[in-house]
């Protein structure tokens, strides 16, 4: 590992063990955050504050309750340290490596998703993924993005989730629609008749 006076780094604390990675050179850009960092089998999407931090993780959890396979993501709060700035407090969503797995984005349509779905002929996957596409319509999924893999356990991962959750004023959430995952749903529903 580089020394931190070097190199860009997260540190953060995993049970009662801190850790520290390098996010020097990021494998992806990204608009929202310094960068997506492939790291053996964890993919890293690192955030130089807190701002979003309580959201996220808002919504990492209402995902999962209500069904929305994200893969065991977890979300770690740390520092972040930079050559020549201030050291920030910033979080880390980290999820399993799905280079092995067809990327889609709704971000500019529904062909992306409608292509990989078309090559998927195992009724008992389309299945599992409706499903999924289901949870996604309840959380009011917005920019739903993610990868399919029709040989692993779960073949829909969702990545980077925002939910249209909103306080109901009662302790509990409402979700507002989204176009993109009712348009996800339908284009399976379709391919399974």
């Amino acid at each position: 590992m580089a020394s931190s006076s070097q190199a860009s780094t997260f540190t953060y604390t995993d049970g009662d063990r801190d850790h520290e990675i390098d996010i020097s050179n990021p494998t992806y850009s990204s608009r929202e955050s310094l960068g997506v960092f492939v790291i053996g089998s964890k993919v890293w999407k690192v955030f130089t504050n807190t701002n979003s931090l309580e959201r996220s993780q808002r919504d990492y959890q209402l995902a999962d309750v209500n069904g929305l396979p994200i893969d065991g993501a977890t979300i770690y709060q740390g520092v972040v340290r930079r050559p020549g700035r201030s050291s920030s407090s910033g979080y880390a969503l980290v999820t399993v490596n799905m280079s092995d797995r067809h990327f889609f984005s709704l971000q500019q349509g529904s062909s992306q998703f409608r292509q990989l779905i078309g090559q998927i002929n195992d009724r008992t996957v389309l299945e599992r993924i409706y499903r999924a596409c289901q949870s996604a319509v309840n959380v009011g999924l917005r920019d739903p993005q993610g990868f399919i893999g029709v040989s692993h356990n779960e073949p829909i991962t969702f990545i980077d989730v925002h939910t249209s959750a909103a306080p109901d004023g009662r302790g509990g959430f409402t979700f507002g629609g989204s176009q993109a995952a009712v348009d996800m749903l339908a284009i399976v529903r379709s391919r399974l008749g």
